[in-house]
Order: C-alpha cells, then structure tokens, then sequence
C-alpha cells in the first residue's frame, strides 16, 4: 500500500543524497497531477482545480497553491506547499496521459519535437555547444513565467510595477497572463496574507465571467483584445482599492511607487519532480528556478529534483552545464532498467553517429547524441499499472497490467526497494546498538574525568581572579 504524502518525513532544510522518501513523495505528486486535471484543463483560472484538490485531501501537510498549465502545449502540473514551513514541491504529470486514465503512446512520439537547439540565450553568452530539445524546452517555457514570478514574490517579499507590466506581455498568450495572475496572487497569499490572494482572485474571477458571457467571443473578435483588457483590470490600483480599508500588518501598501511591501522569507527549499515527459519538464525548470534564485542573495535556498521515467533533455554540454549549476548531489533521476522509454530520443546507429555529429533527420525524427540529467538511481520490475493503455488502432488495453513506464509501477518499486533495505539492515540494528553503547561504556569515565578536569581548572581560574581583586581593593584602600 503506497504511503502518505502526510507520512514522509522530510528534513527541515533540504539534504544532499538520494532519499526514498523524497523519491517516493514527488512520485505520487506526479501521480496525483495525472489525477487532478480533467482532460478539459478545467476553468481559465484553475480555481475548480485548486478546490478540488485541497478537498480531497485537506488532512494532509502539502496543500496545492498554484496549478501549472499551458492550454495550447498540453501541460499539466502543480505548485504544493507544505503548511507549517516554506518547502514547496513543483510537480509536472507526463503529457501522454488523456482522459479516463488512457495513456497514448502514439501522440506523445508524433507531436514529439527533439531537434537540438540553442539552450535559451545561453548557448549565445556562454558556450554554444550547449543545446537543448527544442520540445521540451518549449513545454517548460509555456509555465516558466508564472513560476518564475511565484518565487520572486516569495524572495523579495513585493511586487513591484514591473511585475503587473508582465501582464501586458505581447508574448504571453491570454490565458497565460492569467496563469501568471494566479501565481502572483498565490504568493501574494504566503507573503501578504489571504485577503490579498482574495482581491486578486476575485478580480480575476470577474474579468474571466464578462469574457466567457461576451458574445462577440465566439467570433475571435473578443480574444485578441482580451489580454490587454485584462492587464487594465488586474492592476496595482485595483488591488489597492480593495485593500485600503483592511488593516493588517503583514503587508503595506506604498501608493507612490505602486508597490506592495512583505516580508521576504530567510530560506526557501523546492522541491521539483516529474513523470515521463514531465520529467524532462522538471529538468528545466530545476535548471530554471536554481538560475533565478541564485539571483536572490538575500534568501538562501536549497533545491531538489527528482524525476521518475524520464526521457533525455540535451547534448552532453547541456547535461554537464545543468549537474554542475544544480549538483549532483541534488539531481536524481529514477530509472527502471525494463523502462525502454529512458531511451528516448534516440542516438544514431553506428556508423551514422561518427557521420552526424550535429545531428540527423529521418523523416519526422531527429537523432543525435542525447543525455540524461543528473544521478542515476535504478529500480528493476515490470510492476503493474493501474490506467488504460492505447497504443493507437484497435489495440488497447485495461485495468492492472505489466506496465516499466507507470508511474504506478515506480512508485510500488521504489517503496519495494525500500522496504529491501530496511529488512536488511533491522537485524543489525541490535548489533549496532550494543556496539555504539560498548564504545559509549568505555569512554564514559574518560569523558566524566575530563569533564571534572575542566571544572577544577575553571574553578581555581576564578577562584585565582577574585584573590587579585580582593588584594587590589585592599591595597586601594
């Protein structure tokens, strides 16, 4: 039986090394990602999914704040923090999987695109032998704003005029721009307290209500003006009208240069993890949000990354350039060695990988000499998942069957493995005990001597001090 997400104990502040419990956690975050998202991608501003969740499971410790989507890409993930500290989990679900639990194999390869290309601006300032797959750096660029200005909120502690002028981006499609109003109201929230999540939210909810009743909408007429319409309302004016007659001291407000003032947090530690692609996801974005928050000097932080299934991400220069910015020690990658989506995309054959070093195209493929993110850590089973599978045609299959890729399958080898080693090492823990209380035993007395040695030696220093006082006094006198 899995665990509960309630039931994992994590560190106060975030450790190097693998953890089966971190492991197993971001796992059935994934797994829930697939769950939670109905295939319609549920209201523009994710309220029904945000409710939704934090209902079904409202007595454990991580509660969802932002929900992560890109209409257009097909992206689905979710923001969670834990309630009684600042660790906060970045979960991406694959994007294989559709609704009813169907996963198709057959649109994840066709829709595909692993053509290498320049990381970002990167490759241009830095070296530009570092590329990318191009699809998956797109995917992760479609959510990048709004996590990106989640945690600038939370490291800063304000929002700052620029930050409403990002609504008014030309390059952000509509429902991007309020994707990343839900962000900033969700850390708002943390940072400000809930009634500035709620003034935001609320504006939001109306803007979206006149624009689905508008019927000039359904013409494409209402659509291309909406985004500029809607950074006209969700601005700092209209927040701070409605927050004007609140008083609380979590936030101020400074009218002169439009800026909402918090309390930025000392320390901040993420979590990031995904399944299938959305393992890919999450290597960019731990890449993404471990480059941002280094610019924050300000607020330490720790970041850790855990991706299940995932496929490869970059060349070798890319590779090399993400483990050294997020470490290796904090970048792990679990792979199940029957997995024989791990070896996508794929390399060239021999001898046409010495003949194509930049590359090659076979039809609708692109091969070339791809990498993985991050350390390996393997599992080995064919385990048993529990959604549909639809391979395309007539072909489909249902309910609990022999499945590497699963997220299902992942989770129940991680938690085997687990409970491999605890068995292996419960007959020693006697052993060590006793062997730790023998060493204890025998340096006790020792200990105690040197204990006492330092309380007489401190004892006459003092004593020693107060004579000379006592006799400069005298002699004073």
């Amino acid at each position: 039986m899995s665990s509960s997400i309630t039931t994992i104990k994590i560190p106060e502040v975030l450790k190097k090394g693998f953890s089966f419990d971190e492991a197993i956690m971001l796992s059935q975050m994934c797994k829930r990602a697939y769950a939670i998202f109905p295939e319609s991608f549920g209201s523009i501003d994710g309220r029904d999914i945000l409710d939704s969740y934090n209902a079904t499971y409202k007595h454990e410790d991580w509660v969802l704040v932002c929900p992560l989507r890109d209409f257009v890409r097909g992206i689905r993930g979710m923001i969670l923090k834990r309630k009684d500290s600042h660790h906060y989990a970045i979960a991406f679900r694959g994007t294989v999987a559709t609704q009813q639990g169907v996963i198709d194999i057959t649109n994840f390869l066709s829709d595909f695109n692993s053509t290498l290309v320049n990381y970002g601006n990167l490759g241009d300032l830095v070296d530009q032998r570092i590329k990318a797959i191009q699809g998956i750096q797109e995917d992760y660029e479609s959510v990048e704003q709004e996590i990106l200005m989640f945690f600038k909120v939370l490291a800063l502690g304000k929002i700052e005029p620029q930050d409403w002028e990002v609504l008014r981006r030309q390059d952000l499609e509509f429902e991007q721009r309020v994707a990343t109003a839900v962000s900033l109201a969700a850390a708002g929230g943390i940072i400000f307290g809930t009634e500035f999540q709620a003034a935001i939210s609320d504006l939001i909810t109306q803007f979206i209500k006149d624009f689905e009743s508008n019927p000039l909408k359904e013409l494409g007429y209402f659509k291309g003006k909406a985004g500029d319409q809607f950074a006209n309302i969700i601005n700092f004016d209209a927040v701070a009208n409605r927050l004007q007659s609140i008083e609380t001291p979590t936030f101020i407000i400074d009218r002169q240069n439009q800026t909402i003032i918090g309390r930025p947090l000392k320390h901040i530690n993420v979590y990031v993890g995904g399944h299938s692609q959305g393992a890919a996801i999450a290597d960019f974005c731990a890449l993404s949000v471990k480059r941002y928050l280094n610019g924050f000097p300000q607020t330490s932080h720790r970041l850790k990354s855990y991706k299940i299934g995932g496929i490869k991400v970059g060349n070798k220069a890319f590779a090399n350039y993400a483990n050294k910015t997020i470490g290796l020690d904090y970048s792990y990658r679990v792979e199940n060695t029957l997995d024989v989506g791990l070896n996508m995309p794929f390399t060239p054959p021999f001898p046409l990988d010495i003949l194509s070093k930049n590359g090659l195209r076979i039809g609708d493929f692109y091969l070339a000499e791809f990498h993985h993110i991050g350390t390996q850590h393997t599992v080995t089973g064919e385990g048993s998942q529990g959604l549909n599978l639809d391979f395309g045609g007539s072909l489909r299959l249902f309910g609990g069957v022999p499945f590497p890729h699963g997220f299902d399958t992942y989770i129940q080898l991680l938690e085997e493995q687990r409970e491999g080693i605890r068995n292996l090492l419960r007959p020693l823990q006697g052993i060590i005990s006793e062997i730790l209380y023998e060493m204890l035993a025998e340096q006790q007395e020792g200990i105690v001597q040197a204990i006492q040695r330092y309380t007489t030696n401190v004892d006459e220093d003092i004593s020693r001090e107060i004579s000379n006082v006592q006799e400069t006094l005298e002699r004073q006198s």
